[in-house]
């Protein structure tokens, strides 16, 4: 019996994903259902959604739905032997389809290529980071779905820069997390910001690489669109940090970070 083993090779494999490869025994026999294994031992039986006799096996909040259907219409179902990757967010297989040139399907994040399934299968990502349907784990960056949480840090993953950006901006329309992706998103096409990770908005990436691209455009709207008259004078009297926006005291330093101003540029070289 073939069963499904989890492979970390990450010195053979040209992306950093997780692979489910089938193993196969000197017996010929058409392979039976994959088996995660650890050490040894079987773990967990799994079935991606476009195996065979998946429904079987289904998770309970999907049974009666179709969500075997790709996100592209098209019909697909899993070969035997077929390969799968882990969705980084939900955790479940899904077909490895990259060298199908029948496939146009994106399910690898463009800026650290880890694999997700939400625009792969019609009925999304159950994402188990985000409760029971994952809300935004993989899209395109214009559309990506931020809520108030990841507001803190948003300035340099640095904390008191980051609440004296929101207290800077708490009674405009930027202070919805969205409608400053979209401002700056303007002020990127128009050329007045400049997008450091994704091509374009439509570049298709993960949450967490997504939520960097926008810690990057809100350092551009601290920048050009919070002048010193809205802050106070405790924050524009402090000096500026010699590393300026480089500095990685500021991450793990509290008083360091509230001392000094990060929102500047790296003065010192040495």
């Amino acid at each position: 019996m073939a069963r499904s083993v989890l492979v970390f090779s990450p010195n053979s494999l040209p992306d950093p994903i997780v692979y489910l490869s089938e193993e196969r025994t000197s017996i010929g026999r058409s392979p039976g259902p994959c088996i995660f294994r650890f050490g040894g031992a079987e773990a967990a039986r799994f079935l991606c959604r476009s195996c065979p006799g998946y429904g079987a096996q289904a998770n309970a909040r999907y049974r009666g739905a179709n969500v075997a259907q790709l996100a592209s219409g098209e019909q697909y179902r899993c070969k035997p032997n077929q390969n799968h990757v882990l969705c980084q967010c939900c955790l479940e297989p899904i077909p490895d389809r990259r060298g199908d040139p029948n496939a146009h399907l994106v399910v690898k994040c463009h800026i650290c290529s880890r694999t997700f399934c939400d625009q792969y299968w019609a009925a999304g990502c159950d994402g188990l980071r985000a409760g029971p349907r994952c809300s935004s784990c993989f899209s395109k960056f214009k559309d990506m779905n931020f809520d108030a949480r990841d507001m803190d840090g948003i300035i340099l993953n640095n904390v008191f820069e980051s609440d004296i950006f929101k207290t800077a901006i708490r009674d405009t329309a930027e202070s919805d997390i969205n409608v400053l992706l979209s401002t700056c998103l303007k002020r990127a096409s128009d050329g007045l910001f400049k997008l450091k990770y994704v091509e374009s908005a439509d570049t298709v990436v993960c949450k967490d690489c997504a939520r960097k691209e926008l810690s990057e455009l809100a350092y551009q709207f601290r920048v050009s669109d919070v002048p010193n008259d809205r802050l106070p004078r405790e924050v524009t009297s402090r000096d500026a940090c010699w590393w300026g926006r480089n500095c990685t005291t500021q991450r793990k330093n509290p008083d360091h970070a509230r001392r000094l101003n990060h929102v500047c540029e790296q003065t010192r070289r040495h």
